[in-house]
């Protein structure tokens, strides 16, 4: 069977994206790679641990770009809590027992969204880098222009959804910079108002984004903008 073209791949992941009701997907990321912007916020450690390695996320996301997203790995910062609204971001740390909440600024975004973006820039001159008949997923590796810090994105697509499930960013000298993979993937998977509702357990200490923060650890936190854990490695 002759392979898909470049082309035809992506255009089938927009069609898919934009098909999808509801969600469920096990993320996983590097950290401190996966968020540099934020990896360094006294807050932002205090939540997610202060070790190197990856970081793995249980989420379930709908169309209206609601989102729950909970922490499974590594076990020391396992059941840190995001809860996107329409209206509210919820995190939660059970270990501190402390609520971060925000006024939700927009929809929560899926991990496909960065890379096809990020792809599109290169995709004259992508290459089909592996996709035979005994392969679960079509590879495709894509030439970063200098506008995005060069280098290349490396993708997978499954051949089943035609979603991307993973992609590897290497720069100019071959080095890896981050990789994002999506596991578990489950279509129409059931998202009711419940899933993204949140209360912080009596006795909790709730701090609304923007106020000064009585924790040193989590002033800076309280400060900045909250970052749904999108899986976004580059």
């Amino acid at each position: 069977t002759r392979p898909p073209s470049v082309a035809s791949l992506f255009e089938r992941a927009r069609v898919a994206r934009a098909a999808i009701t509801s969600i469920s997907y096990r993320l996983s990321a590097p950290w401190p790679q996966a968020e540099p912007a934020t990896s360094g916020l006294p807050g932002a450690r205090a939540l997610l641990g202060t070790g190197e390695g990856e970081r793995t996320w249980q989420v379930l996301w709908r169309h209206d770009g609601a989102m729950r997203a909970e922490l499974v790995n590594p076990a020391d910062v396992a059941g840190v809590l995001t809860i996107v609204s329409p209206e509210t971001t919820w995190v939660w740390s059970p270990l501190l027992q402390v609520a971060l909440r925000s006024t939700t600024s927009g929809p929560a975004p899926l991990w496909m969204d960065d890379i096809l973006a990020l792809a599109s820039g290169g995709l004259a001159e992508a290459t089909l880098a592996r996709g035979g008949q005994r392969d679960v997923a079509f590879e495709v590796l894509v030439p970063l222009p200098d506008a995005v810090g060069g280098g290349s994105l490396l993708v997978w697509f499954d051949r089943t959804t035609g979603l991307p499930t993973r992609a590897d960013r290497v720069d100019g000298a071959g080095r890896l910079l981050g990789t994002v993979v999506a596991g578990e993937v489950r279509l129409a998977a059931g998202a009711d108002d419940d899933d993204f509702a949140f209360t912080p357990p009596a006795g909790a200490r709730v701090l609304a984004l923007g106020s000064p923060a009585a924790l040193p650890d989590l002033a800076a936190a309280a400060s900045a903008s909250l970052r749904v854990p999108d899986g976004r490695p580059f």
